[in-house]
């Protein structure tokens, strides 16, 4: 009796070590996931040119199209996480056709970039501030509109918030802050107790200044400028639901497009032409004065 006992408590011994050491792999393994997750680096479209500006200290792999120094409009835009340039290439290419310019960068963490981890907004930031800089520098004449998807759409109201030299801003599938990103992740993800030590992991590597940015916030000081903006949500976002959609297009005042169908950060690609059509019609106002 005692030798059965004693063989269940290993058996289950053995299944309790084994399903912490699973958790342990699965956790790092989603940590690593979160702080880098896209490592491949996508193959240059041919309506699309290479550079390199200075961002962040380092050359910064950059995709423009042809002839944007001379665009009275640039488009700088910001992919999320996971994404990558190509995810914004087919946009610039119809903007290009439009008469616009276009900048997309390798954000922080995704393909080349210099920075091998995404932060979360610190890194990020950095990244759009000094490639505002960059297009500012080469186009001074040029109206610059801010362009972000996610975790771009945040850096796109931060940088917006603070820089007078954007003239307009456009983020899509955006949250309002990292602590409610967070929580909406949790929920559609499954247990909050498993997905923990990841979060946790995540959290210990881009520091407490990440948890604090807000894009409500930066949303309701850029409306104190007065200038306009665009938000667009999937309508079938089960990642961030239109409820972060909503309370960001009243705090900048600004329209909200829901677009049907769509899933998280992929609008464009349900409806290109209208995308296209709302992102050149609010060019056309920066051009008239706002």
């Amino acid at each position: 009796m005692r030798a059965k006992r004693f063989r269940w408590l290993r058996i289950r011994g053995a299944l309790v070590f084994t399903f912490l050491g699973l958790w342990t792999f699965f956790s790092f393994q989603l940590a690593g996931f979160l702080l880098h997750p896209n490592n491949a680096n996508p193959a240059t479209p041919a309506y699309m040119q290479d550079e390199t500006p200075l961002l962040g200290g380092f050359q910064n792999p950059t995709w423009t199209t042809p002839g944007w120094q001379r665009a009275p409009v640039v488009f700088v835009m910001l992919h999320g996480l996971g994404g990558s340039r190509l995810q914004w290439s087919l946009a610039a290419r119809g903007l290009a056709q439009k008469g616009c310019g276009a900048v997309i960068p390798a954000m922080p963490g995704h393909e080349d970039s210099p920075f091998p981890n995404c932060t979360y907004g610190p890194k990020e930031l950095e990244v759009t501030h000094d490639l505002v800089g960059y297009v500012h520098q080469k186009n001074p004449k040029a109206k610059i509109v801010l362009v972000g998807v996610s975790l771009g759409g945040q850096s796109a109201w931060l940088e917006a918030a603070r820089n007078p030299v954007i003239s307009a801003v456009v983020t899509e599938s955006t949250f309002t802050s990292f602590r409610e990103a967070k929580a909406d992740y949790i929920s559609r993800k499954g247990s909050a107790i498993f997905l923990m030590p990841a979060i946790k992991i995540v959290e210990g590597r881009i520091g407490s200044m990440a948890l604090s940015y807000n894009s409500l916030a930066a949303a309701q000081q850029y409306r104190q400028s007065g200038r306009p903006a665009l938000v667009i949500h999937a309508g079938h976002d089960k990642l961030f639901p239109v409820r972060h959609g909503e309370r960001l297009s009243q705090a900048a005042g600004c329209p909200l497009w829901v677009a049907p169908g769509a899933t998280h950060s992929n609008c464009f690609t349900t409806d290109p032409d209208g995308y296209i059509s709302r992102l050149t019609n609010l060019a056309s106002g920066t051009l008239q004065g706002h």
